[in-house]
Formats: structure tokens, C-alpha cells, sequence
């Protein structure tokens, strides 16, 4: 019910389910926690279709939020409460797309809040395995397997890296994709160049990477500030390793803009490890972007509070 007291429509759902699905995740009980929810949004639920329909809501709308938790801002506890609560109603659904979104979501919660990189390869394994169901959208089956092929870069393999990014580019090209998919926002080609090239960098292969993440920069439309941060990052280390001081500064100096305006947390640490690469040079452009890595106040890796 909304605060007049009236019941709440289904296309209404995204804005009203976050309180909603925060207050109930902190339950052990989680399969009793969708319940709630569902119960919790006013809706009615009368009939297999509809009950059907707010569950996913449910799901999508707690995997997002356990993103934003873990991904953005990197709170892996309450992240992962969020996402058992999404991988049951993917369960109570039985339904694979949400079930193959929920497992990538692990495998970048996990990297990213510096878990084992084998641990999050096997999750991303794990969801390509379970978007190969025939119920899964040809969009999602290409998502994950370009999650996929990231962390398999992680860990050094090139070869099934390699083969992931075949299997995303071959899922995007079928003709036919009538399924509606899970994951955030879009996925299509142009994201799949830009995790080769952050695969490429991973890989030590950083001219080939800075080439496809130059064609990617280019693709991104203006909407995408978050995928454009993570790719600058990406050029940033390229460049980097490449021993161009100036072109790294450049790019980590847009991407801190961007991860501060959208308080992207774990991209603004990303450009934190790259000040603190860069600094030792003394370029005129690595003393501007520690400047300006300090005055944005991004906080240190756990790793380097240690140093």
C-alpha cells in the first residue's frame, strides 16, 4: 500500500519495493522473506500469471539493490542477504534467467570486495551454466558469459576468456531473442568490446586492449557514465603498463569524476590504486590526479592501509 493507503499497481512495483524488500531481507528465513514482500506491495496475486510476475519483480529488484550494495559501494554483508533473497524467488519461479543474473551478481560482489578470484570465477561458471536453460534470454546468456570471460581473465586464463567473449558475441547475434532478460539496463556488442578489451588488459596484452577499449569509448552513449568509468579504468591500467604516465592520468582523472558523481565506491578505489601506482613518477599529471584523489577523499583499499 502507498502512504494514502491505496493499493499499488504492478508497473509501480520498481519504485515502492527497495524499502520494502530492505526491511524483510534481514530475515534468515528468506523463502518466507518473498512472501512478505509480495504480500507487503498491495498487489494483488490472484492468479498463477500475476503471483508469477511480482515474484520476479522481487528478485530483479533485490539483486539490483544487492548490486548497488556490493558492487557500488561494496557492503558485501547486506549485499548478500539481498541476493538470497533473489536467488529464492528465482527458485520459487523456477526461473533460470533470474537464477543465471543472481549468480553473476555473486561473482562480482565477491571479486570486488577483494574475495577469492577463483571462488568468483566459479560463480560466473556457475551462471553461464544455468543461462544455457531454454528458458533463459539469448541477452542474458551473452551477459553472463562476458562475466564470465572477465574473471577467467582474473585468473589468468586466456583460453576460456576467450571462448566466453565467442559465446556473449554469438548469444547477441541470434536473430530471434522474444525472452525479456533479468539484468540491468542494456547489453549489446559495444559492451561486449569493452570486456575484451578489460579482458585484454587482465591478459598483459595492452595494445590489442587499448585498441577495443578506444572502439568501446566511442560506442557507449551518454547514459552509460558507469560503463564508461569502468572502461577508462581499464584504458588507465593499459596505459599504464604501456609506461604512458599521461594518457593513464588522463583517463583515471575522467573516471574519478564520474565514480565520484555517481558515488560508485569500488571504481573510485580502482582510480586510488592507480594514483598511488602513478605517483612515484613525479609527471606533473600524476601529482595532479593524487591532488585530486585525495581531495575527492575516496578511501583506501584495505590493502593499502596496510602498507
Amino acid at each position: 500500500m502507498d502512504g494514502a493507503g491505496h493499493g499499488v499497481g504492478v508497473d509501480e512495483l520498481p519504485a515502492c519495493l527497495s524499502f520494502r524488500i530492505g526491511k524483510r531481507a534481514t530475515r534468515s528465513d528468506h523463502s518466507a522473506a518473498v512472501a512478505d514482500v509480495v504480500s507487503d506491495t498491495g498487489v494483488a496475486a490472484n492468479t498463477y500469471s500475476s503471483r508469477r510476475l511480482l515474484v520476479r519483480a522481487v528478485g530483479e529488484a533485490a539483486a539490483l539493490a544487492a548490486t548497488l550494495l556490493g558492487v557500488d559501494l561494496g557492503r558485501r554483508t547486506e549485499a548478500d542477504r539481498f541476493l538470497t533473497l533473489a536467488q529464492d524467488a528465482a527458485k520459487e519461479n523456477e526461473d533460470s534467467d533470474l537464477a543465471a543474473v543472481v549468480l553473476a551478481c555473486r561473482a562480482f560482489v565477491t571479486s570486488f570486495d577483494g574475495g577469492s578470484p577463483t571462488v568468483a570465477a566459479e560463480f560466473a561458471d556457475a551462471a553461464v551454466e544455468v543461462a544455457s536453460r531454454d528458458l533463459t534470454s539469448m541477452t542474458t546468456r551473452g551477459w553472463v558469459a562476458a562475466v564470465s570471460s572477465e574473471h577467467f581473465a582474473v585468473v589468468g586464463d586466456e583460453r576460456r576468456s576467450l571462448s566466453r567473449l565467442d559465446e556473449a558475441r554469438a548469444a547477441l547475434s541470434e536473430p530471434v531473442n522474444d525472452l525479456d532478460w533479468t539484468g540491468f539496463g542494456t547489453f549489446d556488442l559495444v559492451k561486449v568490446t569493452a570486456y575484451e578489451g578489460g579482458d585484454l588488459m587482465r591478459l598483459g596484452r595492452h595494445t590489442a586492449a587499448i585498441a577495443l577499449l578506444d572502439e568501446a569509448l566511442a560506442g557507449f552513449d551518454v547514459s552509460m557514465r558507469r560503463h564508461r568509468c569502468a572502461t577508462l579504468i581499464d584504458r588507465a591500467a593499459a596505459h599504464l603498463a604501456g609506461h604512458d604516465i599521461d594518457a593513464c592520468c588522463e583517463d583515471a582523472t575522467e573516471a574519478l569524476a564520474i565514480a565520484t558523481e555517481t558515488e560508485h565506491q569500488v571504481l573510485a578505489r580502482r582510480v586510488h590504486r592507480i594514483a598511488v601506482a602513478v605517483r612515484p613518477s613525479k609527471a606533473a599529471a600524476a601529482l595532479r590526479l593524487w591532488t585530486d584523489v585525495m581531495g575527492a577523499g575516496v578511501e583506501q583499499d584495505l590493502e593499502e592501509k596496510r602498507v
